[in-house]
């Protein structure tokens, strides 16, 4: 099953998605059904359920059959890329670049010396992860004569082919400005797009949205740096196509005279990679291959597939792959484990005997530097899992946690708890939680920018209420709310009795000109939003000021 708002891939009984949030079983479009790529509003994960969160991810099965499932995970993410929402009224949880320390040494030998100690402490306490935004997203609807029309960052786009509009997804890899979107490559050029290729299929996008990989008849391509070059050519049918972060290397899986066969191309021509073992994800350089065999999973290293070694006999879900492909993170029946070339003896290491969700803030690109020291959600608890020799040793930073949402450097923790929000420091296992909000509506209804000093949320009495993160004392905005979206920067926009308001902090809501009619408003990669009023559309990048679009109903 898959989430019907970022296409994550999902347990059959999930009844949200781990990657943005969104309720199972709603609609999660807004009435006039506009295509959303690059979706990352700040809405967290909901985990309500997290017995089901530990479902997300690819399965080892499906990586042995035939890859399929990683093929489309690949995509997926990268349409969605780690945390795309609705922003429908109070229904989900905000879930949200990195922090780098840089000290100073003297001349003195002395200070030096201290410096260097200073050094050494704080190493040994700092997280071994950094978040990386997403840079860009794209947004696509219709306007009155049927035709696609997208918004690059809020940027309106010229569609110089008249293409129809449809409800099918995009790829969209930014650095090549390229897409995919109903079986058809098109490149961005200024402020228009034309197509470039038709029929094209099985498209994966690179994770730093530098590069598309796609089959088109017999033909496997990648595109990249405004260059399209083939890589390979079928004899038989694809069967999947894995690409590595940067878009160097690409898997293909291939179906050859019944028997499945897999190659490995590194920019140029592919070369055959295995009879047996099946591409599932792959490194820049594709020094690192993880594969699969029934449900079984194995790592080749410097391409030898000879030289495979498996990792595990019985593999559950692949939940997290670190920035470079080379390190993950995944489950099987005895708990939560934690692999990387290099590890003593080259054995994965246990993280838990339960299942563990990697936590990670809204707006970025669900993937880390490395695994070794990281945040994470088990049994409904927030903890810190940090790697010590050969063994991962946690804490609880937050228990009988509901909902949750990161900061954007990994260093607060705003939490639902029995009926209160929450704000705790993540580094320090010691530091005590603040209460910011009392009598919290549900576990959800609430909000937040980047850095967790600009918190919205619903009471008991239905207000919407204001809190700076640093005590329980709240300021009333309005009441009788319909629907909300915060900005990374702290900005809200709501709707009231079909009217669109917006403030920062805690002021009042005013009224924003001429918008008297809403019928809906979403947010995009947490920065662009989007307001249908009148039956036409109007995009912001600040939340303030709204301009009126080409598209109308």
């Amino acid at each position: 099953m898959f989430c019907p708002n970022c296409g994550e891939q999902l347990s059959d009984d999930a009844q949200f998605c781990g990657a943005c949030g969104a309720k199972i079983g709603e609609n999660n479009e807004s009435a006039e059904n506009i295509a959303n790529v690059g979706n990352t509003e700040n809405v967290a994960v909901n985990q309500e359920e997290p017995q089901n969160t530990a479902d997300n991810g690819i399965t080892a099965a499906d990586i042995a059959n035939k890859a399929k499932a990683v093929g489309e995970e690949a995509l997926n993410k990268a349409n969605a890329v780690a945390d795309s929402a609705t922003a429908a009224v109070k229904k989900f949880v905000p879930g949200v670049n990195k922090t780098i320390l840089l000290i100073a040494c003297a001349a003195l030998l002395v200070i030096i010396v201290v410096a260097i100690i200073i050094i050494a402490n704080l190493a040994a306490n700092k997280p071994s992860f950094s978040f990386d935004r997403v840079p860009h997203s794209l947004y696509a609807a219709e306007n009155d004569d049927g035709e696609l029309v997208l918004f690059l960052d809020g940027k309106e786009l010229k569609n110089s082919d008249d293409v129809s509009y449809s409800s099918s997804s995009v790829a969209f890899a930014y650095n090549c400005n390229a897409f995919v979107y109903g079986g058809d490559l098109y490149k961005i050029d200024g402020d228009k797009f034309t197509l470039v290729k038709e029929d094209v299929e099985d498209v994966v996008v690179s994770s730093n949205m530098n590069a598309l990989a796609y089959a088109c008849d017999d033909e496997v391509f990648i595109y990249k740096d405004g260059k399209e070059t083939n890589v390979y050519t079928v004899d038989g049918s694809v069967s999947s196509l894995v690409i590595s972060p940067n878009g160097n290397a690409v898997g293909i899986n291939v179906r050859e005279d019944g028997e499945y066969v897999s190659y490995v191309s590194k920019g140029s021509k592919a070369n055959k990679f295995s009879d047996e073992l099946e591409v599932g994800i792959i490194s820049d350089d594709a020094s690192i291959v993880y594969c699969g065999d029934d449900n079984e999973l194995h790592v080749v290293k410097n391409e030898k597939a000879d030289d495979s070694v498996r990792i595990e006999k019985t593999v559950g879900n692949i939940i997290a792959m670190s920035k470079d492909n080379k390190k993950l993170i995944y489950t099987t029946s005895g708990g939560t484990y934690y692999y990387a070339p290099g590890l003593k003896d080259d054995e994965p290491v246990r993280i838990s005997k339960n299942g563990v969700t990697p936590i990670f803030p809204v707006g970025t690109n669900g993937l880390l530097d490395d695994f070794r020291s990281f945040l994470g959600y088990e049994n409904y608890s927030v903890k810190k899992y940090t790697l010590k020799g050969d063994e991962f040793e946690s804490y609880t930073v937050a228990s009988s946690v509901s909902s949750y949402r990161l900061s954007s450097d990994g260093n607060k923790l705003l939490y639902a708890k029995s009926g209160s929000l929450y704000v705790k420091d993540t580094r320090n296992e010691n530091s005590e939680a603040t209460e910011v909000v009392e009598d919290l509506y549900g576990s959800s209804y609430y909000y937040a920018n980047a850095d967790l000093s600009k918190i919205y949320a619903f009471n008991d009495d239905d207000d919407l209420v204001f809190s700076d993160g640093k005590s329980n004392k709240t300021t009333k905005i309005d009441t009788d709310v319909d629907n909300i979206v915060v900005s990374a920067d702290g900005v809200c926009c709501y709707v009231k009795d079909d009217t669109l308001y917006t403030t920062s902090g805690g002021s009042k809501g005013s009224k924003v000109d001429k918008m008297n009619d809403v019928t809906s408003i979403r947010l995009n990669n947490y920065s662009i939003f989007y307001v249908w009023n009148d039956d036409t559309l109007y995009v912001s990048t600040n939340g303030k000021n709204f301009t009126k679009t080409s598209v109308a109903e």
